[in-house]
């Protein structure tokens, strides 16, 4: 039986294939299964990602990936009453941020466009899919262990007809084409997938 490397490829630079191939899995796959699958270590993946501006999809976020579970010891266990950083950088009261913004202000995140609806807590708390409030406003809540998906791919069409849960699973099966596929028909997709976003970045830029 033939041994794989886990870290076959954590030496060499990243190919231009597999900088593509990350962009389109990133979004929704853990760093430790994208690193088994490019052959890197966790390290790479977050690093390369972060240089890429590489962000996860709002449906892998609501899976709540990094939550604190119990039984989990906190990293600032012991450490009660330590001040850590500097006083002299930390905002005064009533500072405002050079980059805060309104409620109601959009920005994209991984393709999706998100909305903020509140002050005060962190970017995942503070703003939404749009997608996700567009279907709260008509139907309430969406359930524990579903998401709002789009039915024609767009995710830019929020037409309230245009929206459908679907279970996580489903999702993932959806987004999973690497694995399901044999490796001819994964590259077709993912071309596809990136001619798809120059044709988005080409009519941005003529509209602009």
């Amino acid at each position: 039986m033939t041994t794989i490397d886990p870290l076959r490829n954590n030496s060499k630079p990243w190919s231009d294939s597999d900088l593509e191939l990350l962009h389109d899995m990133y979004p929704h796959a853990s760093n430790a299964t994208l690193a088994r699958i490019f052959g890197r270590s966790y390290h790479s993946i977050k690093s390369t990602a972060a240089k890429r501006q590489l962000l996860k999809s709002p449906e892998y976020i609501a899976t709540h990936p990094g939550r604190f579970r119990q039984g989990d010891t906190a990293w600032n266990k012991g450490m009660k009453g330590l001040d850590i950083g500097g006083k002299g950088t930390r905002f005064k009261p009533g500072h405002i941020s050079h980059n805060w913004k309104p409620i109601g202000h959009e920005m994209e995140i991984s393709g999706y466009l998100y909305r903020k609806i509140a002050e005060g807590g962190t970017q995942h708390e503070n703003y939404r899919p749009v997608q996700h409030i567009v279907w709260e406003e008509r139907y309430g809540p969406v359930p524990d262990g579903r998401i709002v998906a789009f039915k024609d791919g767009n995710n830019r069409h929020f037409a309230i007809n245009n929206l459908e849960l679907i279970t996580r699973s489903e999702n993932m099966r959806r987004n999973s084409h690497h694995t399901n596929y044999p490796p001819e028909i994964s590259q077709i997709i993912q071309l596809r997938g990136t001619l798809n976003r120059k044709i988005k970045n080409r009519i941005k830029q003529n509209e602009s």
